[in-house]
């Protein structure tokens, strides 16, 4: 026998085919926070009624039975103009990787709600496609900072090379953004833009690999203090082959904490290219350069030799092409 409660769904169910428009207002009432399948279709119709009420309260009732709609019918619910059923039809779109799905969640990604395109976007974050790429990529450019951080993350998180270029655009547009004037919106200004530029280095850590040298060592160059071991860390595990043609000639550099920091991240690097400069670097009369030059010339060579310029030049004539 039938439950009680499947019984009176089917009455339910029953009144929503009722020709009677207040017995379809009731039944729509009447079905509150009930989960039934079986009442996605009919109220998907009710979309197209001619009276608003009615189109109103069913969306507002589909907007609870979106995880029992198929693809088809939450790609006709996207496009209602009821606004918290559109929501709820873009988080549950981001179960699907079929085109139309994403090409759904890219348009309502660029729509003029900035509620709208967060949830676009938190939806295509979630799908694991390459087709997701491009419209995640074109979210960095949002006025919205939280579509910009949701989005930097789940580049970030599903390390998306092709991502790298536009998160160093948006890491340096950051910096140039005008500040507003108000010290209380400045101060909300400048923790937006922190708390994106931390996701974005967060972003560009997990992604890794051929990372473009010249654009960390314009980062480099800064020496921000909140940001600097971070980018040194990005430096050293950088794969990009014009790295050591771009870090070494930065050893002839005039500022000497950057000078110093270079010699760390070439030593740890083990760069074959960096030792004649560093061995240099051991006639300084900065005491700090010398002793991290001997240090990343150790590192690099495998050599304990003591931090004498003649000796380690004696050496490396013996051996530098070895």
């Amino acid at each position: 026998a039938n439950k009680p409660g499947t019984q009176l769904n089917q009455v339910f169910l029953d009144a929503l085919n009722d020709s009677n428009y207040q017995v379809k207002q009731a039944a729509i009432s009447a079905i509150g926070k009930r989960k039934d399948a079986r009442f996605v279709k009919p109220l998907v119709a009710l979309l197209n009624s001619s009276n608003s009420k009615l189109r109103s309260s069913a969306a507002y009732a589909l907007k609870g039975l979106v995880k029992f709609c198929s693809e088809t019918e939450l790609l006709t619910l996207v496009k209602s103009d009821h606004r918290s059923l559109k929501l709820a039809t873009l988080s549950a779109l981001g179960q699907y990787d079929s085109p139309e799905a994403i090409e759904s969640l890219a348009e309502a990604a660029t729509d003029k709600s900035s509620t709208v395109r967060l949830k676009a976007v938190e939806a295509l974050v979630k799908i694991e496609d390459e087709r997701t790429v491009r419209p995640l990529i074109v979210a960095l450019k949002d006025s919205y900072y939280k579509i910009r951080d949701t989005a930097i993350k789940g580049l970030g998180r599903r390390q998306e090379t092709a991502a790298i270029p536009a998160l160093f655009d948006l890491l340096e547009a950051q910096k140039s953004e005008k500040k507003t004037s108000r010290y209380s919106r400045k101060r909300r200004y400048s923790s937006r833009r922190s708390s994106v530029t931390i996701s974005i280095l967060d972003a560009l850590t997990r992604i890794g690999g051929e990372l473009p040298a010249d654009r960390i060592l314009v980062q480099l160059r800064k020496m921000d203090y909140k940001t600097k071991y971070t980018w040194k860390t990005l430096a050293i595990k950088t794969t990009d082959p014009k790295a050591a043609d771009l870090f070494v000639p930065a050893l002839s550099e005039s500022n000497s904490g950057f000078v110093r920091f270079m010699i760390e991240i070439l030593g740890s690097r083990k760069e074959r290219a960096a030792v004649e400069p560093l061995i240099e670097k051991l006639k300084s009369k900065d005491r700090g350069i010398k002793r991290t030059a001997h240090t990343a010339l150790e590192s690099i060579t495998g050599q304990r030799i003591k931090a004498k310029y003649k000796k380690w030049r004696k050496w490396w004539e013996k051996n530098k092409w070895m």
